[in-house]
């Protein structure tokens, strides 16, 4: 039995957990989760695999506190620096059980390609996002020939690898005028997913829209159900691609010419990007 506990947000542990899951298939061997993602209750065939087990997830404890505050708690109890570096020597000496701290390119499985649709099926969200983000894009198919999905990430890029990838309205303005440049005679829409308040008249208000509900889930699979996928490079647009095999290209230099040889469907060893060393 293996105890693994992936880093970071949604997206991250997602592909941290594809590997291990996709291993586990072959090897039939037990993964234990302590402390869920945030995003669980959106992702149900997580907890019906033979194979997965979430040990300290309670649907009698919900009942008592909210859902986010006891997921909150159980991260708080397992997914911290010191809880993880504990229980990763506690479980050292105990035969048959192993406790992972999974991170970002520290395993991969050379099972997940061959796995991917038994990836899917697990990864799928629940079934009233599908039929609200189906329902909506279908909407959108009779008022455009091609949708482009765009990730405008905002938030901790502002930090992240000091800020390279955070984008201006301007600059994802010019990249979209390019992208529809690409496709004479075809009209092009652009459903924007970010992770903050956006006005989407910046950007055309005849082309751009947002998913009505905005969380997370109907943002990752609305991109996976998108024509093409362009945002700085992330976990989060990367998913999408990988679950709805959409074509996808991560934005390293606005300035740059755009063509649809750009995009592509091949597999990051995410992140890309190792981090950037400041000069002297």
């Amino acid at each position: 039995m293996k105890i693994v506990q992936a880093a970071g947000q949604t997206c991250n542990q997602f592909w941290i957990y594809s590997h291990y899951f996709a291993e586990a298939m072959v090897s039939k061997e037990r993964i234990l989760i302590l402390a869920p993602d945030i995003s669980l209750k959106d992702y149900p065939n997580l907890r019906k695999q033979s194979f997965l087990g979430f040990p300290f997830y309670n649907e009698s404890f919900l009942k008592v506190i909210s859902y986010k505050r006891y997921i909150n708690v159980l991260n708080v109890l397992f997914a911290n620096k010191v809880s993880v570096l504990c229980l990763t020597w506690l479980f050292k000496p105990i035969p048959k059980i192993s406790f992972t701290a999974g991170a970002m390119q520290a395993f991969t499985s050379k099972n997940r390609t061959s796995h991917k649709p038994a990836l899917k099926s697990i990864f799928k969200p629940k079934n009233a996002i599908i039929r609200s983000v189906d329902s909506f894009m279908a909407e959108k198919r009779f008022l455009f020939d091609v949708i482009v999905g765009v990730h405008i990430r905002r938030g901790d890029y502002k930090t992240w690898q000091y800020g390279k990838f955070y984008y201006s309205d301007e600059q994802y303005l010019r990249i979209m005028d390019k992208m529809e440049a690409l496709f004479t005679n075809k009209k092009v829409g652009f459903l924007i997913c970010s992770n903050e308040f956006l006005d989407l008249k910046r950007f055309g208000a005849h082309r751009a829209f947002s998913l009505t509900n905005g969380s997370a889930a109907h943002d990752l699979y609305g991109l996976g159900v998108c024509d093409y996928i362009l945002g700085p490079p992330s976990s989060f647009s990367a998913w999408a691609s990988f679950y709805g095999n959409v074509p996808f290209y991560f934005i390293e230099d606005t300035s740059k010419a755009l063509s649809l040889s750009l995009f592509s469907k091949e597999e990051y060893n995410w992140p890309p990007y190792k981090p950037i060393k400041l000069e002297n």
